[in-house]
């Protein structure tokens, strides 16, 4: 059974997200490996991103939601919801953060979430 996952990633005002920030942006992940390079490549290079069983562990103890805070500053960096159903429709763009990891993000149009944000596993 493959897993799809929405990530809204805040839009930090500074690459350590040290200054709280209401922006964000949604990405769609298909399956837990997926998930794990996508949020490899939004974060800093230093931060310890997790392996694909962590995040397994950690959604399934969280009924599906997980909310990533910043070990030092407690500032909301991720929050990732399991969705039931496949996101149809989004654009792809290809991504290289600043230390050289590359990966294809998925971006979401915010007006389409609503849908299947109320839909939930049980």
């Amino acid at each position: 059974m493959k897993y799809y996952f929405i990530v809204k990633a805040t839009k930090p005002k500074d690459p350590f997200y040290i200054l709280v920030s209401e922006d964000q942006i949604s990405l769609y992940c298909e399956g837990l490996d997926d998930l794990r390079k996508t949020i490899r490549t939004l974060t800093a290079k230093g931060y310890r991103v997790r392996s694909s069983k962590w995040f397994s562990k950690c959604l399934r103890s969280g009924q599906g939601e997980l909310d990533l805070k910043n070990p030092f500053f407690k500032t909301n960096m991720f929050s990732i919801r399991r969705i039931p159903i496949r996101q149809r429709s989004y654009k792809r763009m290809i991504y290289t953060n600043s230390f050289g990891f590359t990966h294809v993000l998925k971006l979401v149009d915010q007006d389409e979430l609503t849908i299947q944000q109320t839909i939930r596993f049980k």
